[in-house]
C-alpha cells in the first residue's frame, strides 16, 4: 500500500512509499504510451506493481491511474533509507 504523496511540482511529482524495508522515493514520473499503466519498483526487499490510481483520502492516498490514454512509467527509483 503506497502511503504519503507529496507533489513537488506539477512536472516533478514526488511519491513517497514507506514500508517494513525501506522508504522508497520515486521520482520523475511521466506518461509515455497509450498501452496501459505500469509502475514498477524492484529492490532487494520486494517488488512494487502498481496498475491504477486513485486518491481515497488525504490520510490514505491510493495511486491509480484510470486514464486510457496514458502509460506512467518510473524513470527514477531509488531507495532513501535503509537503515
Amino acid at each position: 500500500m503506497i502511503e504519503d504523496i507529496y507533489s513537488a511540482s506539477p512536472t516533478k511529482p514526488i511519491l513517497n512509499r514507506q514500508d517494513a524495508c525501506s522508504t522508497i522515493m520515486i521520482e520523475d514520473i511521466y506518461s509515455a504510451s497509450p498501452t496501459k499503466p505500469i509502475l514498477n519498483r524492484q529492490d532487494a526487499c520486494s517488488t512494487i506493481m502498481i496498475e491504477d490510481i486513485y486518491s481515497a483520502s488525504p490520510t490514505k492516498p491510493i495511486l491509480n491511474r484510470q486514464d486510457a490514454c496514458s502509460t506512467i512509467i518510473i524513470k527514477d527509483v531509488y531507495p532513501v533509507s535503509q537503515s
